[in-house]
């Protein structure tokens, strides 16, 4: 079988336009997931500080199993209340993983990141965020999600879908 053939023994197209399709839908905000942390680093995004970035993949329930959320954890932000925040988070993250990041009292490294989070497994609740097309720079509006709260124990669940009604809320 040839590297350009797909698992069926087809040749693939040599065509100039494929398209892979698929714009997912953020998993509903208030959903509770099972995770795992598969990456965990520090990266910097223009002139901001550096953050660091995990990468969860969720396993269940089945409905969302294998999908990404990215995290940012902003532990150098310029906003105490906002480091502050990220700070507490971190130390949640760490201590459902195990405790070892803070028990050394230093600031991790990618590699200690790595070592004490990577294929630790918890609880997520995830919200969703939204940008608007008013507000992105290409005019197109852009919704994900977002860690919310961890937590070590739990069932996951999926929030229940709101029915889009225009109901009147009597007073």
């Amino acid at each position: 079988m040839s590297f350009w053939s797909t698992q069926d023994g087809v040749a693939t197209d040599t065509g100039t336009e494929f398209e892979v399709g698929g714009n997912m839908e953020p998993i509903p905000g208030g959903s509770c997931l099972k995770s795992m942390i598969t990456g965990a680093e520090w990266k910097r995004f223009e002139d901001d500080p550096e953050f660091i970035n995990l990468e969860w993949t969720v396993l269940e329930p089945s409905e969302y199993k294998n999908r990404k959320i990215f995290q940012k954890l902003r532990v150098n932000n310029e906003d105490n209340n906002k480091r502050d925040k990220a700070l507490r988070m971190l130390a949640a993250i760490d201590a459902n993983a195990g405790g070892q990041l803070a028990k050394t009292g230093d600031t991790p490294t990618d590699q200690d990141l790595q070592a004490a989070l990577l294929n630790k497994i918890m609880m997520i609740d995830v919200q969703v965020w939204t940008i608007t097309a008013e507000q992105s720079n290409d005019g197109l509006e852009r919704s994900g999600n977002w860690v919310n709260k961890v937590g070590g124990t739990g069932q996951p669940q999926a929030a229940e879908k709101k029915p889009d009604v225009d109901d009147d809320i009597p007073f």
